[in-house]
């Protein structure tokens, strides 16, 4: 799934390199799949942080891990604590300065 996520975020296919369709394709592969699936969900999260949504990145890559633990994915869990720490690191070096 994340190498679909990689194409999508880097074709110069002008209908699959805007973000939308991008994001639009993986949610539809997400409700065909009819239930919860920490993989499409890890997509999901590398599509947001492609286009530099990290919030929604992070947000989407914590339920995946959430998923992955408690199916038992431990290959995946580990790769996404990897991209969580890194979409951490983002969220805090975009956020506006607090008054």
């Amino acid at each position: 799934m994340s190498d679909i996520a990689r194409v999508l975020a880097t074709t110069t296919e002008p209908q699959l390199r805007n973000v939308e369709e991008a994001l639009l394709l993986v949610k539809k592969a997400y409700f065909l799949m009819k239930s919860p699936n920490p993989a499409i969900l890890d997509t999901l999260a590398l599509v947001y942080a492609e286009a530099g949504q990290y919030p929604q990145a992070l947000e989407t890559a914590r339920s995946a891990l959430a998923l992955a633990e408690k199916t038992g994915q431990t290959s995946l869990m580990l790769d996404l604590q990897e991209r969580i720490r890194k979409y951490e690191s983002k969220v805090v070096q975009t956020e506006p300065p607090k008054d």
